[in-house]
């Protein structure tokens, strides 16, 4: 079924794309409702979306920070970036950084990242609501990375849906290596559950791509969280 995207359409555990898996984790949130006395850890709450332009400066970002030569430096940030600004695409809050990227938001495309974590991070983010939009088949054809995953979520591309997708809110990096980061996006819900998927990104041909299993999933250990506990808080709209 083709008709909906990829948080929209039913099902559990079903085959198919990167597409489902926000879909699948929308539906598992909304019927595993588990309660907790629980709270986030406090964070500084950002400030309003903008919802003017596509969402991301077109100053170039910066090169990666370097310990050793050019040897990326592999240490990873246990805060959200201090320079993201939030801005509204088709009701979502997308981020961007004048450091991190993107620095070229084109036709419905943001392309061009640091070589950085945080450049992984907001590549992760930007590319994985896009494959959404207008121009989804786009960013998945110059921003996943070639091979039979990318062929399996071309062929599983839907169409439009009014349904609301879920906002993030948060991440952790579950390792990063300069070339190949694995970040765990956590996602809330219209009414405040949340759940998180893992997104795997490959430094290639000079920018961060989206790295797809041969199911052209794009995204893999999706699940329901009780809390914001061991994650960073880092949304553009607070629910």
């Amino acid at each position: 079924m083709k008709d909906r995207v990829w948080w929209a359409r039913p099902g559990f555990l079903a085959a198919g794309a990167f597409l489902l898996l926000v879909a699948i984790l929308a539906i598992w949130i909304a019927t595993s409702r588990t309660t907790s006395d629980a709270t986030a850890p406090t964070t500084t709450t950002p400030g309003p979306p903008s919802q003017a332009g596509d969402g991301s400066p077109h100053t170039q970002p910066s090169s990666a920070t370097t310990s050793t030569g050019d040897t990326p430096d592999v240490r990873v940030p246990d805060q959200a970036p201090a320079d993201v600004a939030w801005t509204l695409w088709n009701g979502i809050a997308l981020p961007s950084s004048p450091a991190a990227g993107p620095a070229n938001v084109h036709d419905g495309l943001a392309e061009g990242y640091a070589h950085t974590p945080e450049g992984a991070l907001v590549a992760a983010t930007q590319i994985m609501y896009r494959v959404s939009g207008a121009k989804g088949r786009d960013v998945v054809e110059r921003q996943v990375l070639a091979g039979a995953g990318r062929d399996r979520m071309l062929a599983d591309m839907p169409t439009a849906s009014t349904t609301p997708a879920p906002q993030l809110a948060g991440f952790k990096y579950t390792s990063y290596t300069g070339d190949r980061a694995d970040i765990e996006l956590v996602l809330k819900t219209a009414d405040a559950q949340l759940g998180t998927l893992v997104v795997a990104m490959v430094w290639d041909d000079g920018d961060w791509r989206l790295m797809p299993t041969l199911q052209g999933q794009g995204a893999t250990g999706y699940r329901y969280i009780p809390t914001m506990a061991g994650y960073v808080t880092w949304a553009g709209v607070q629910q």
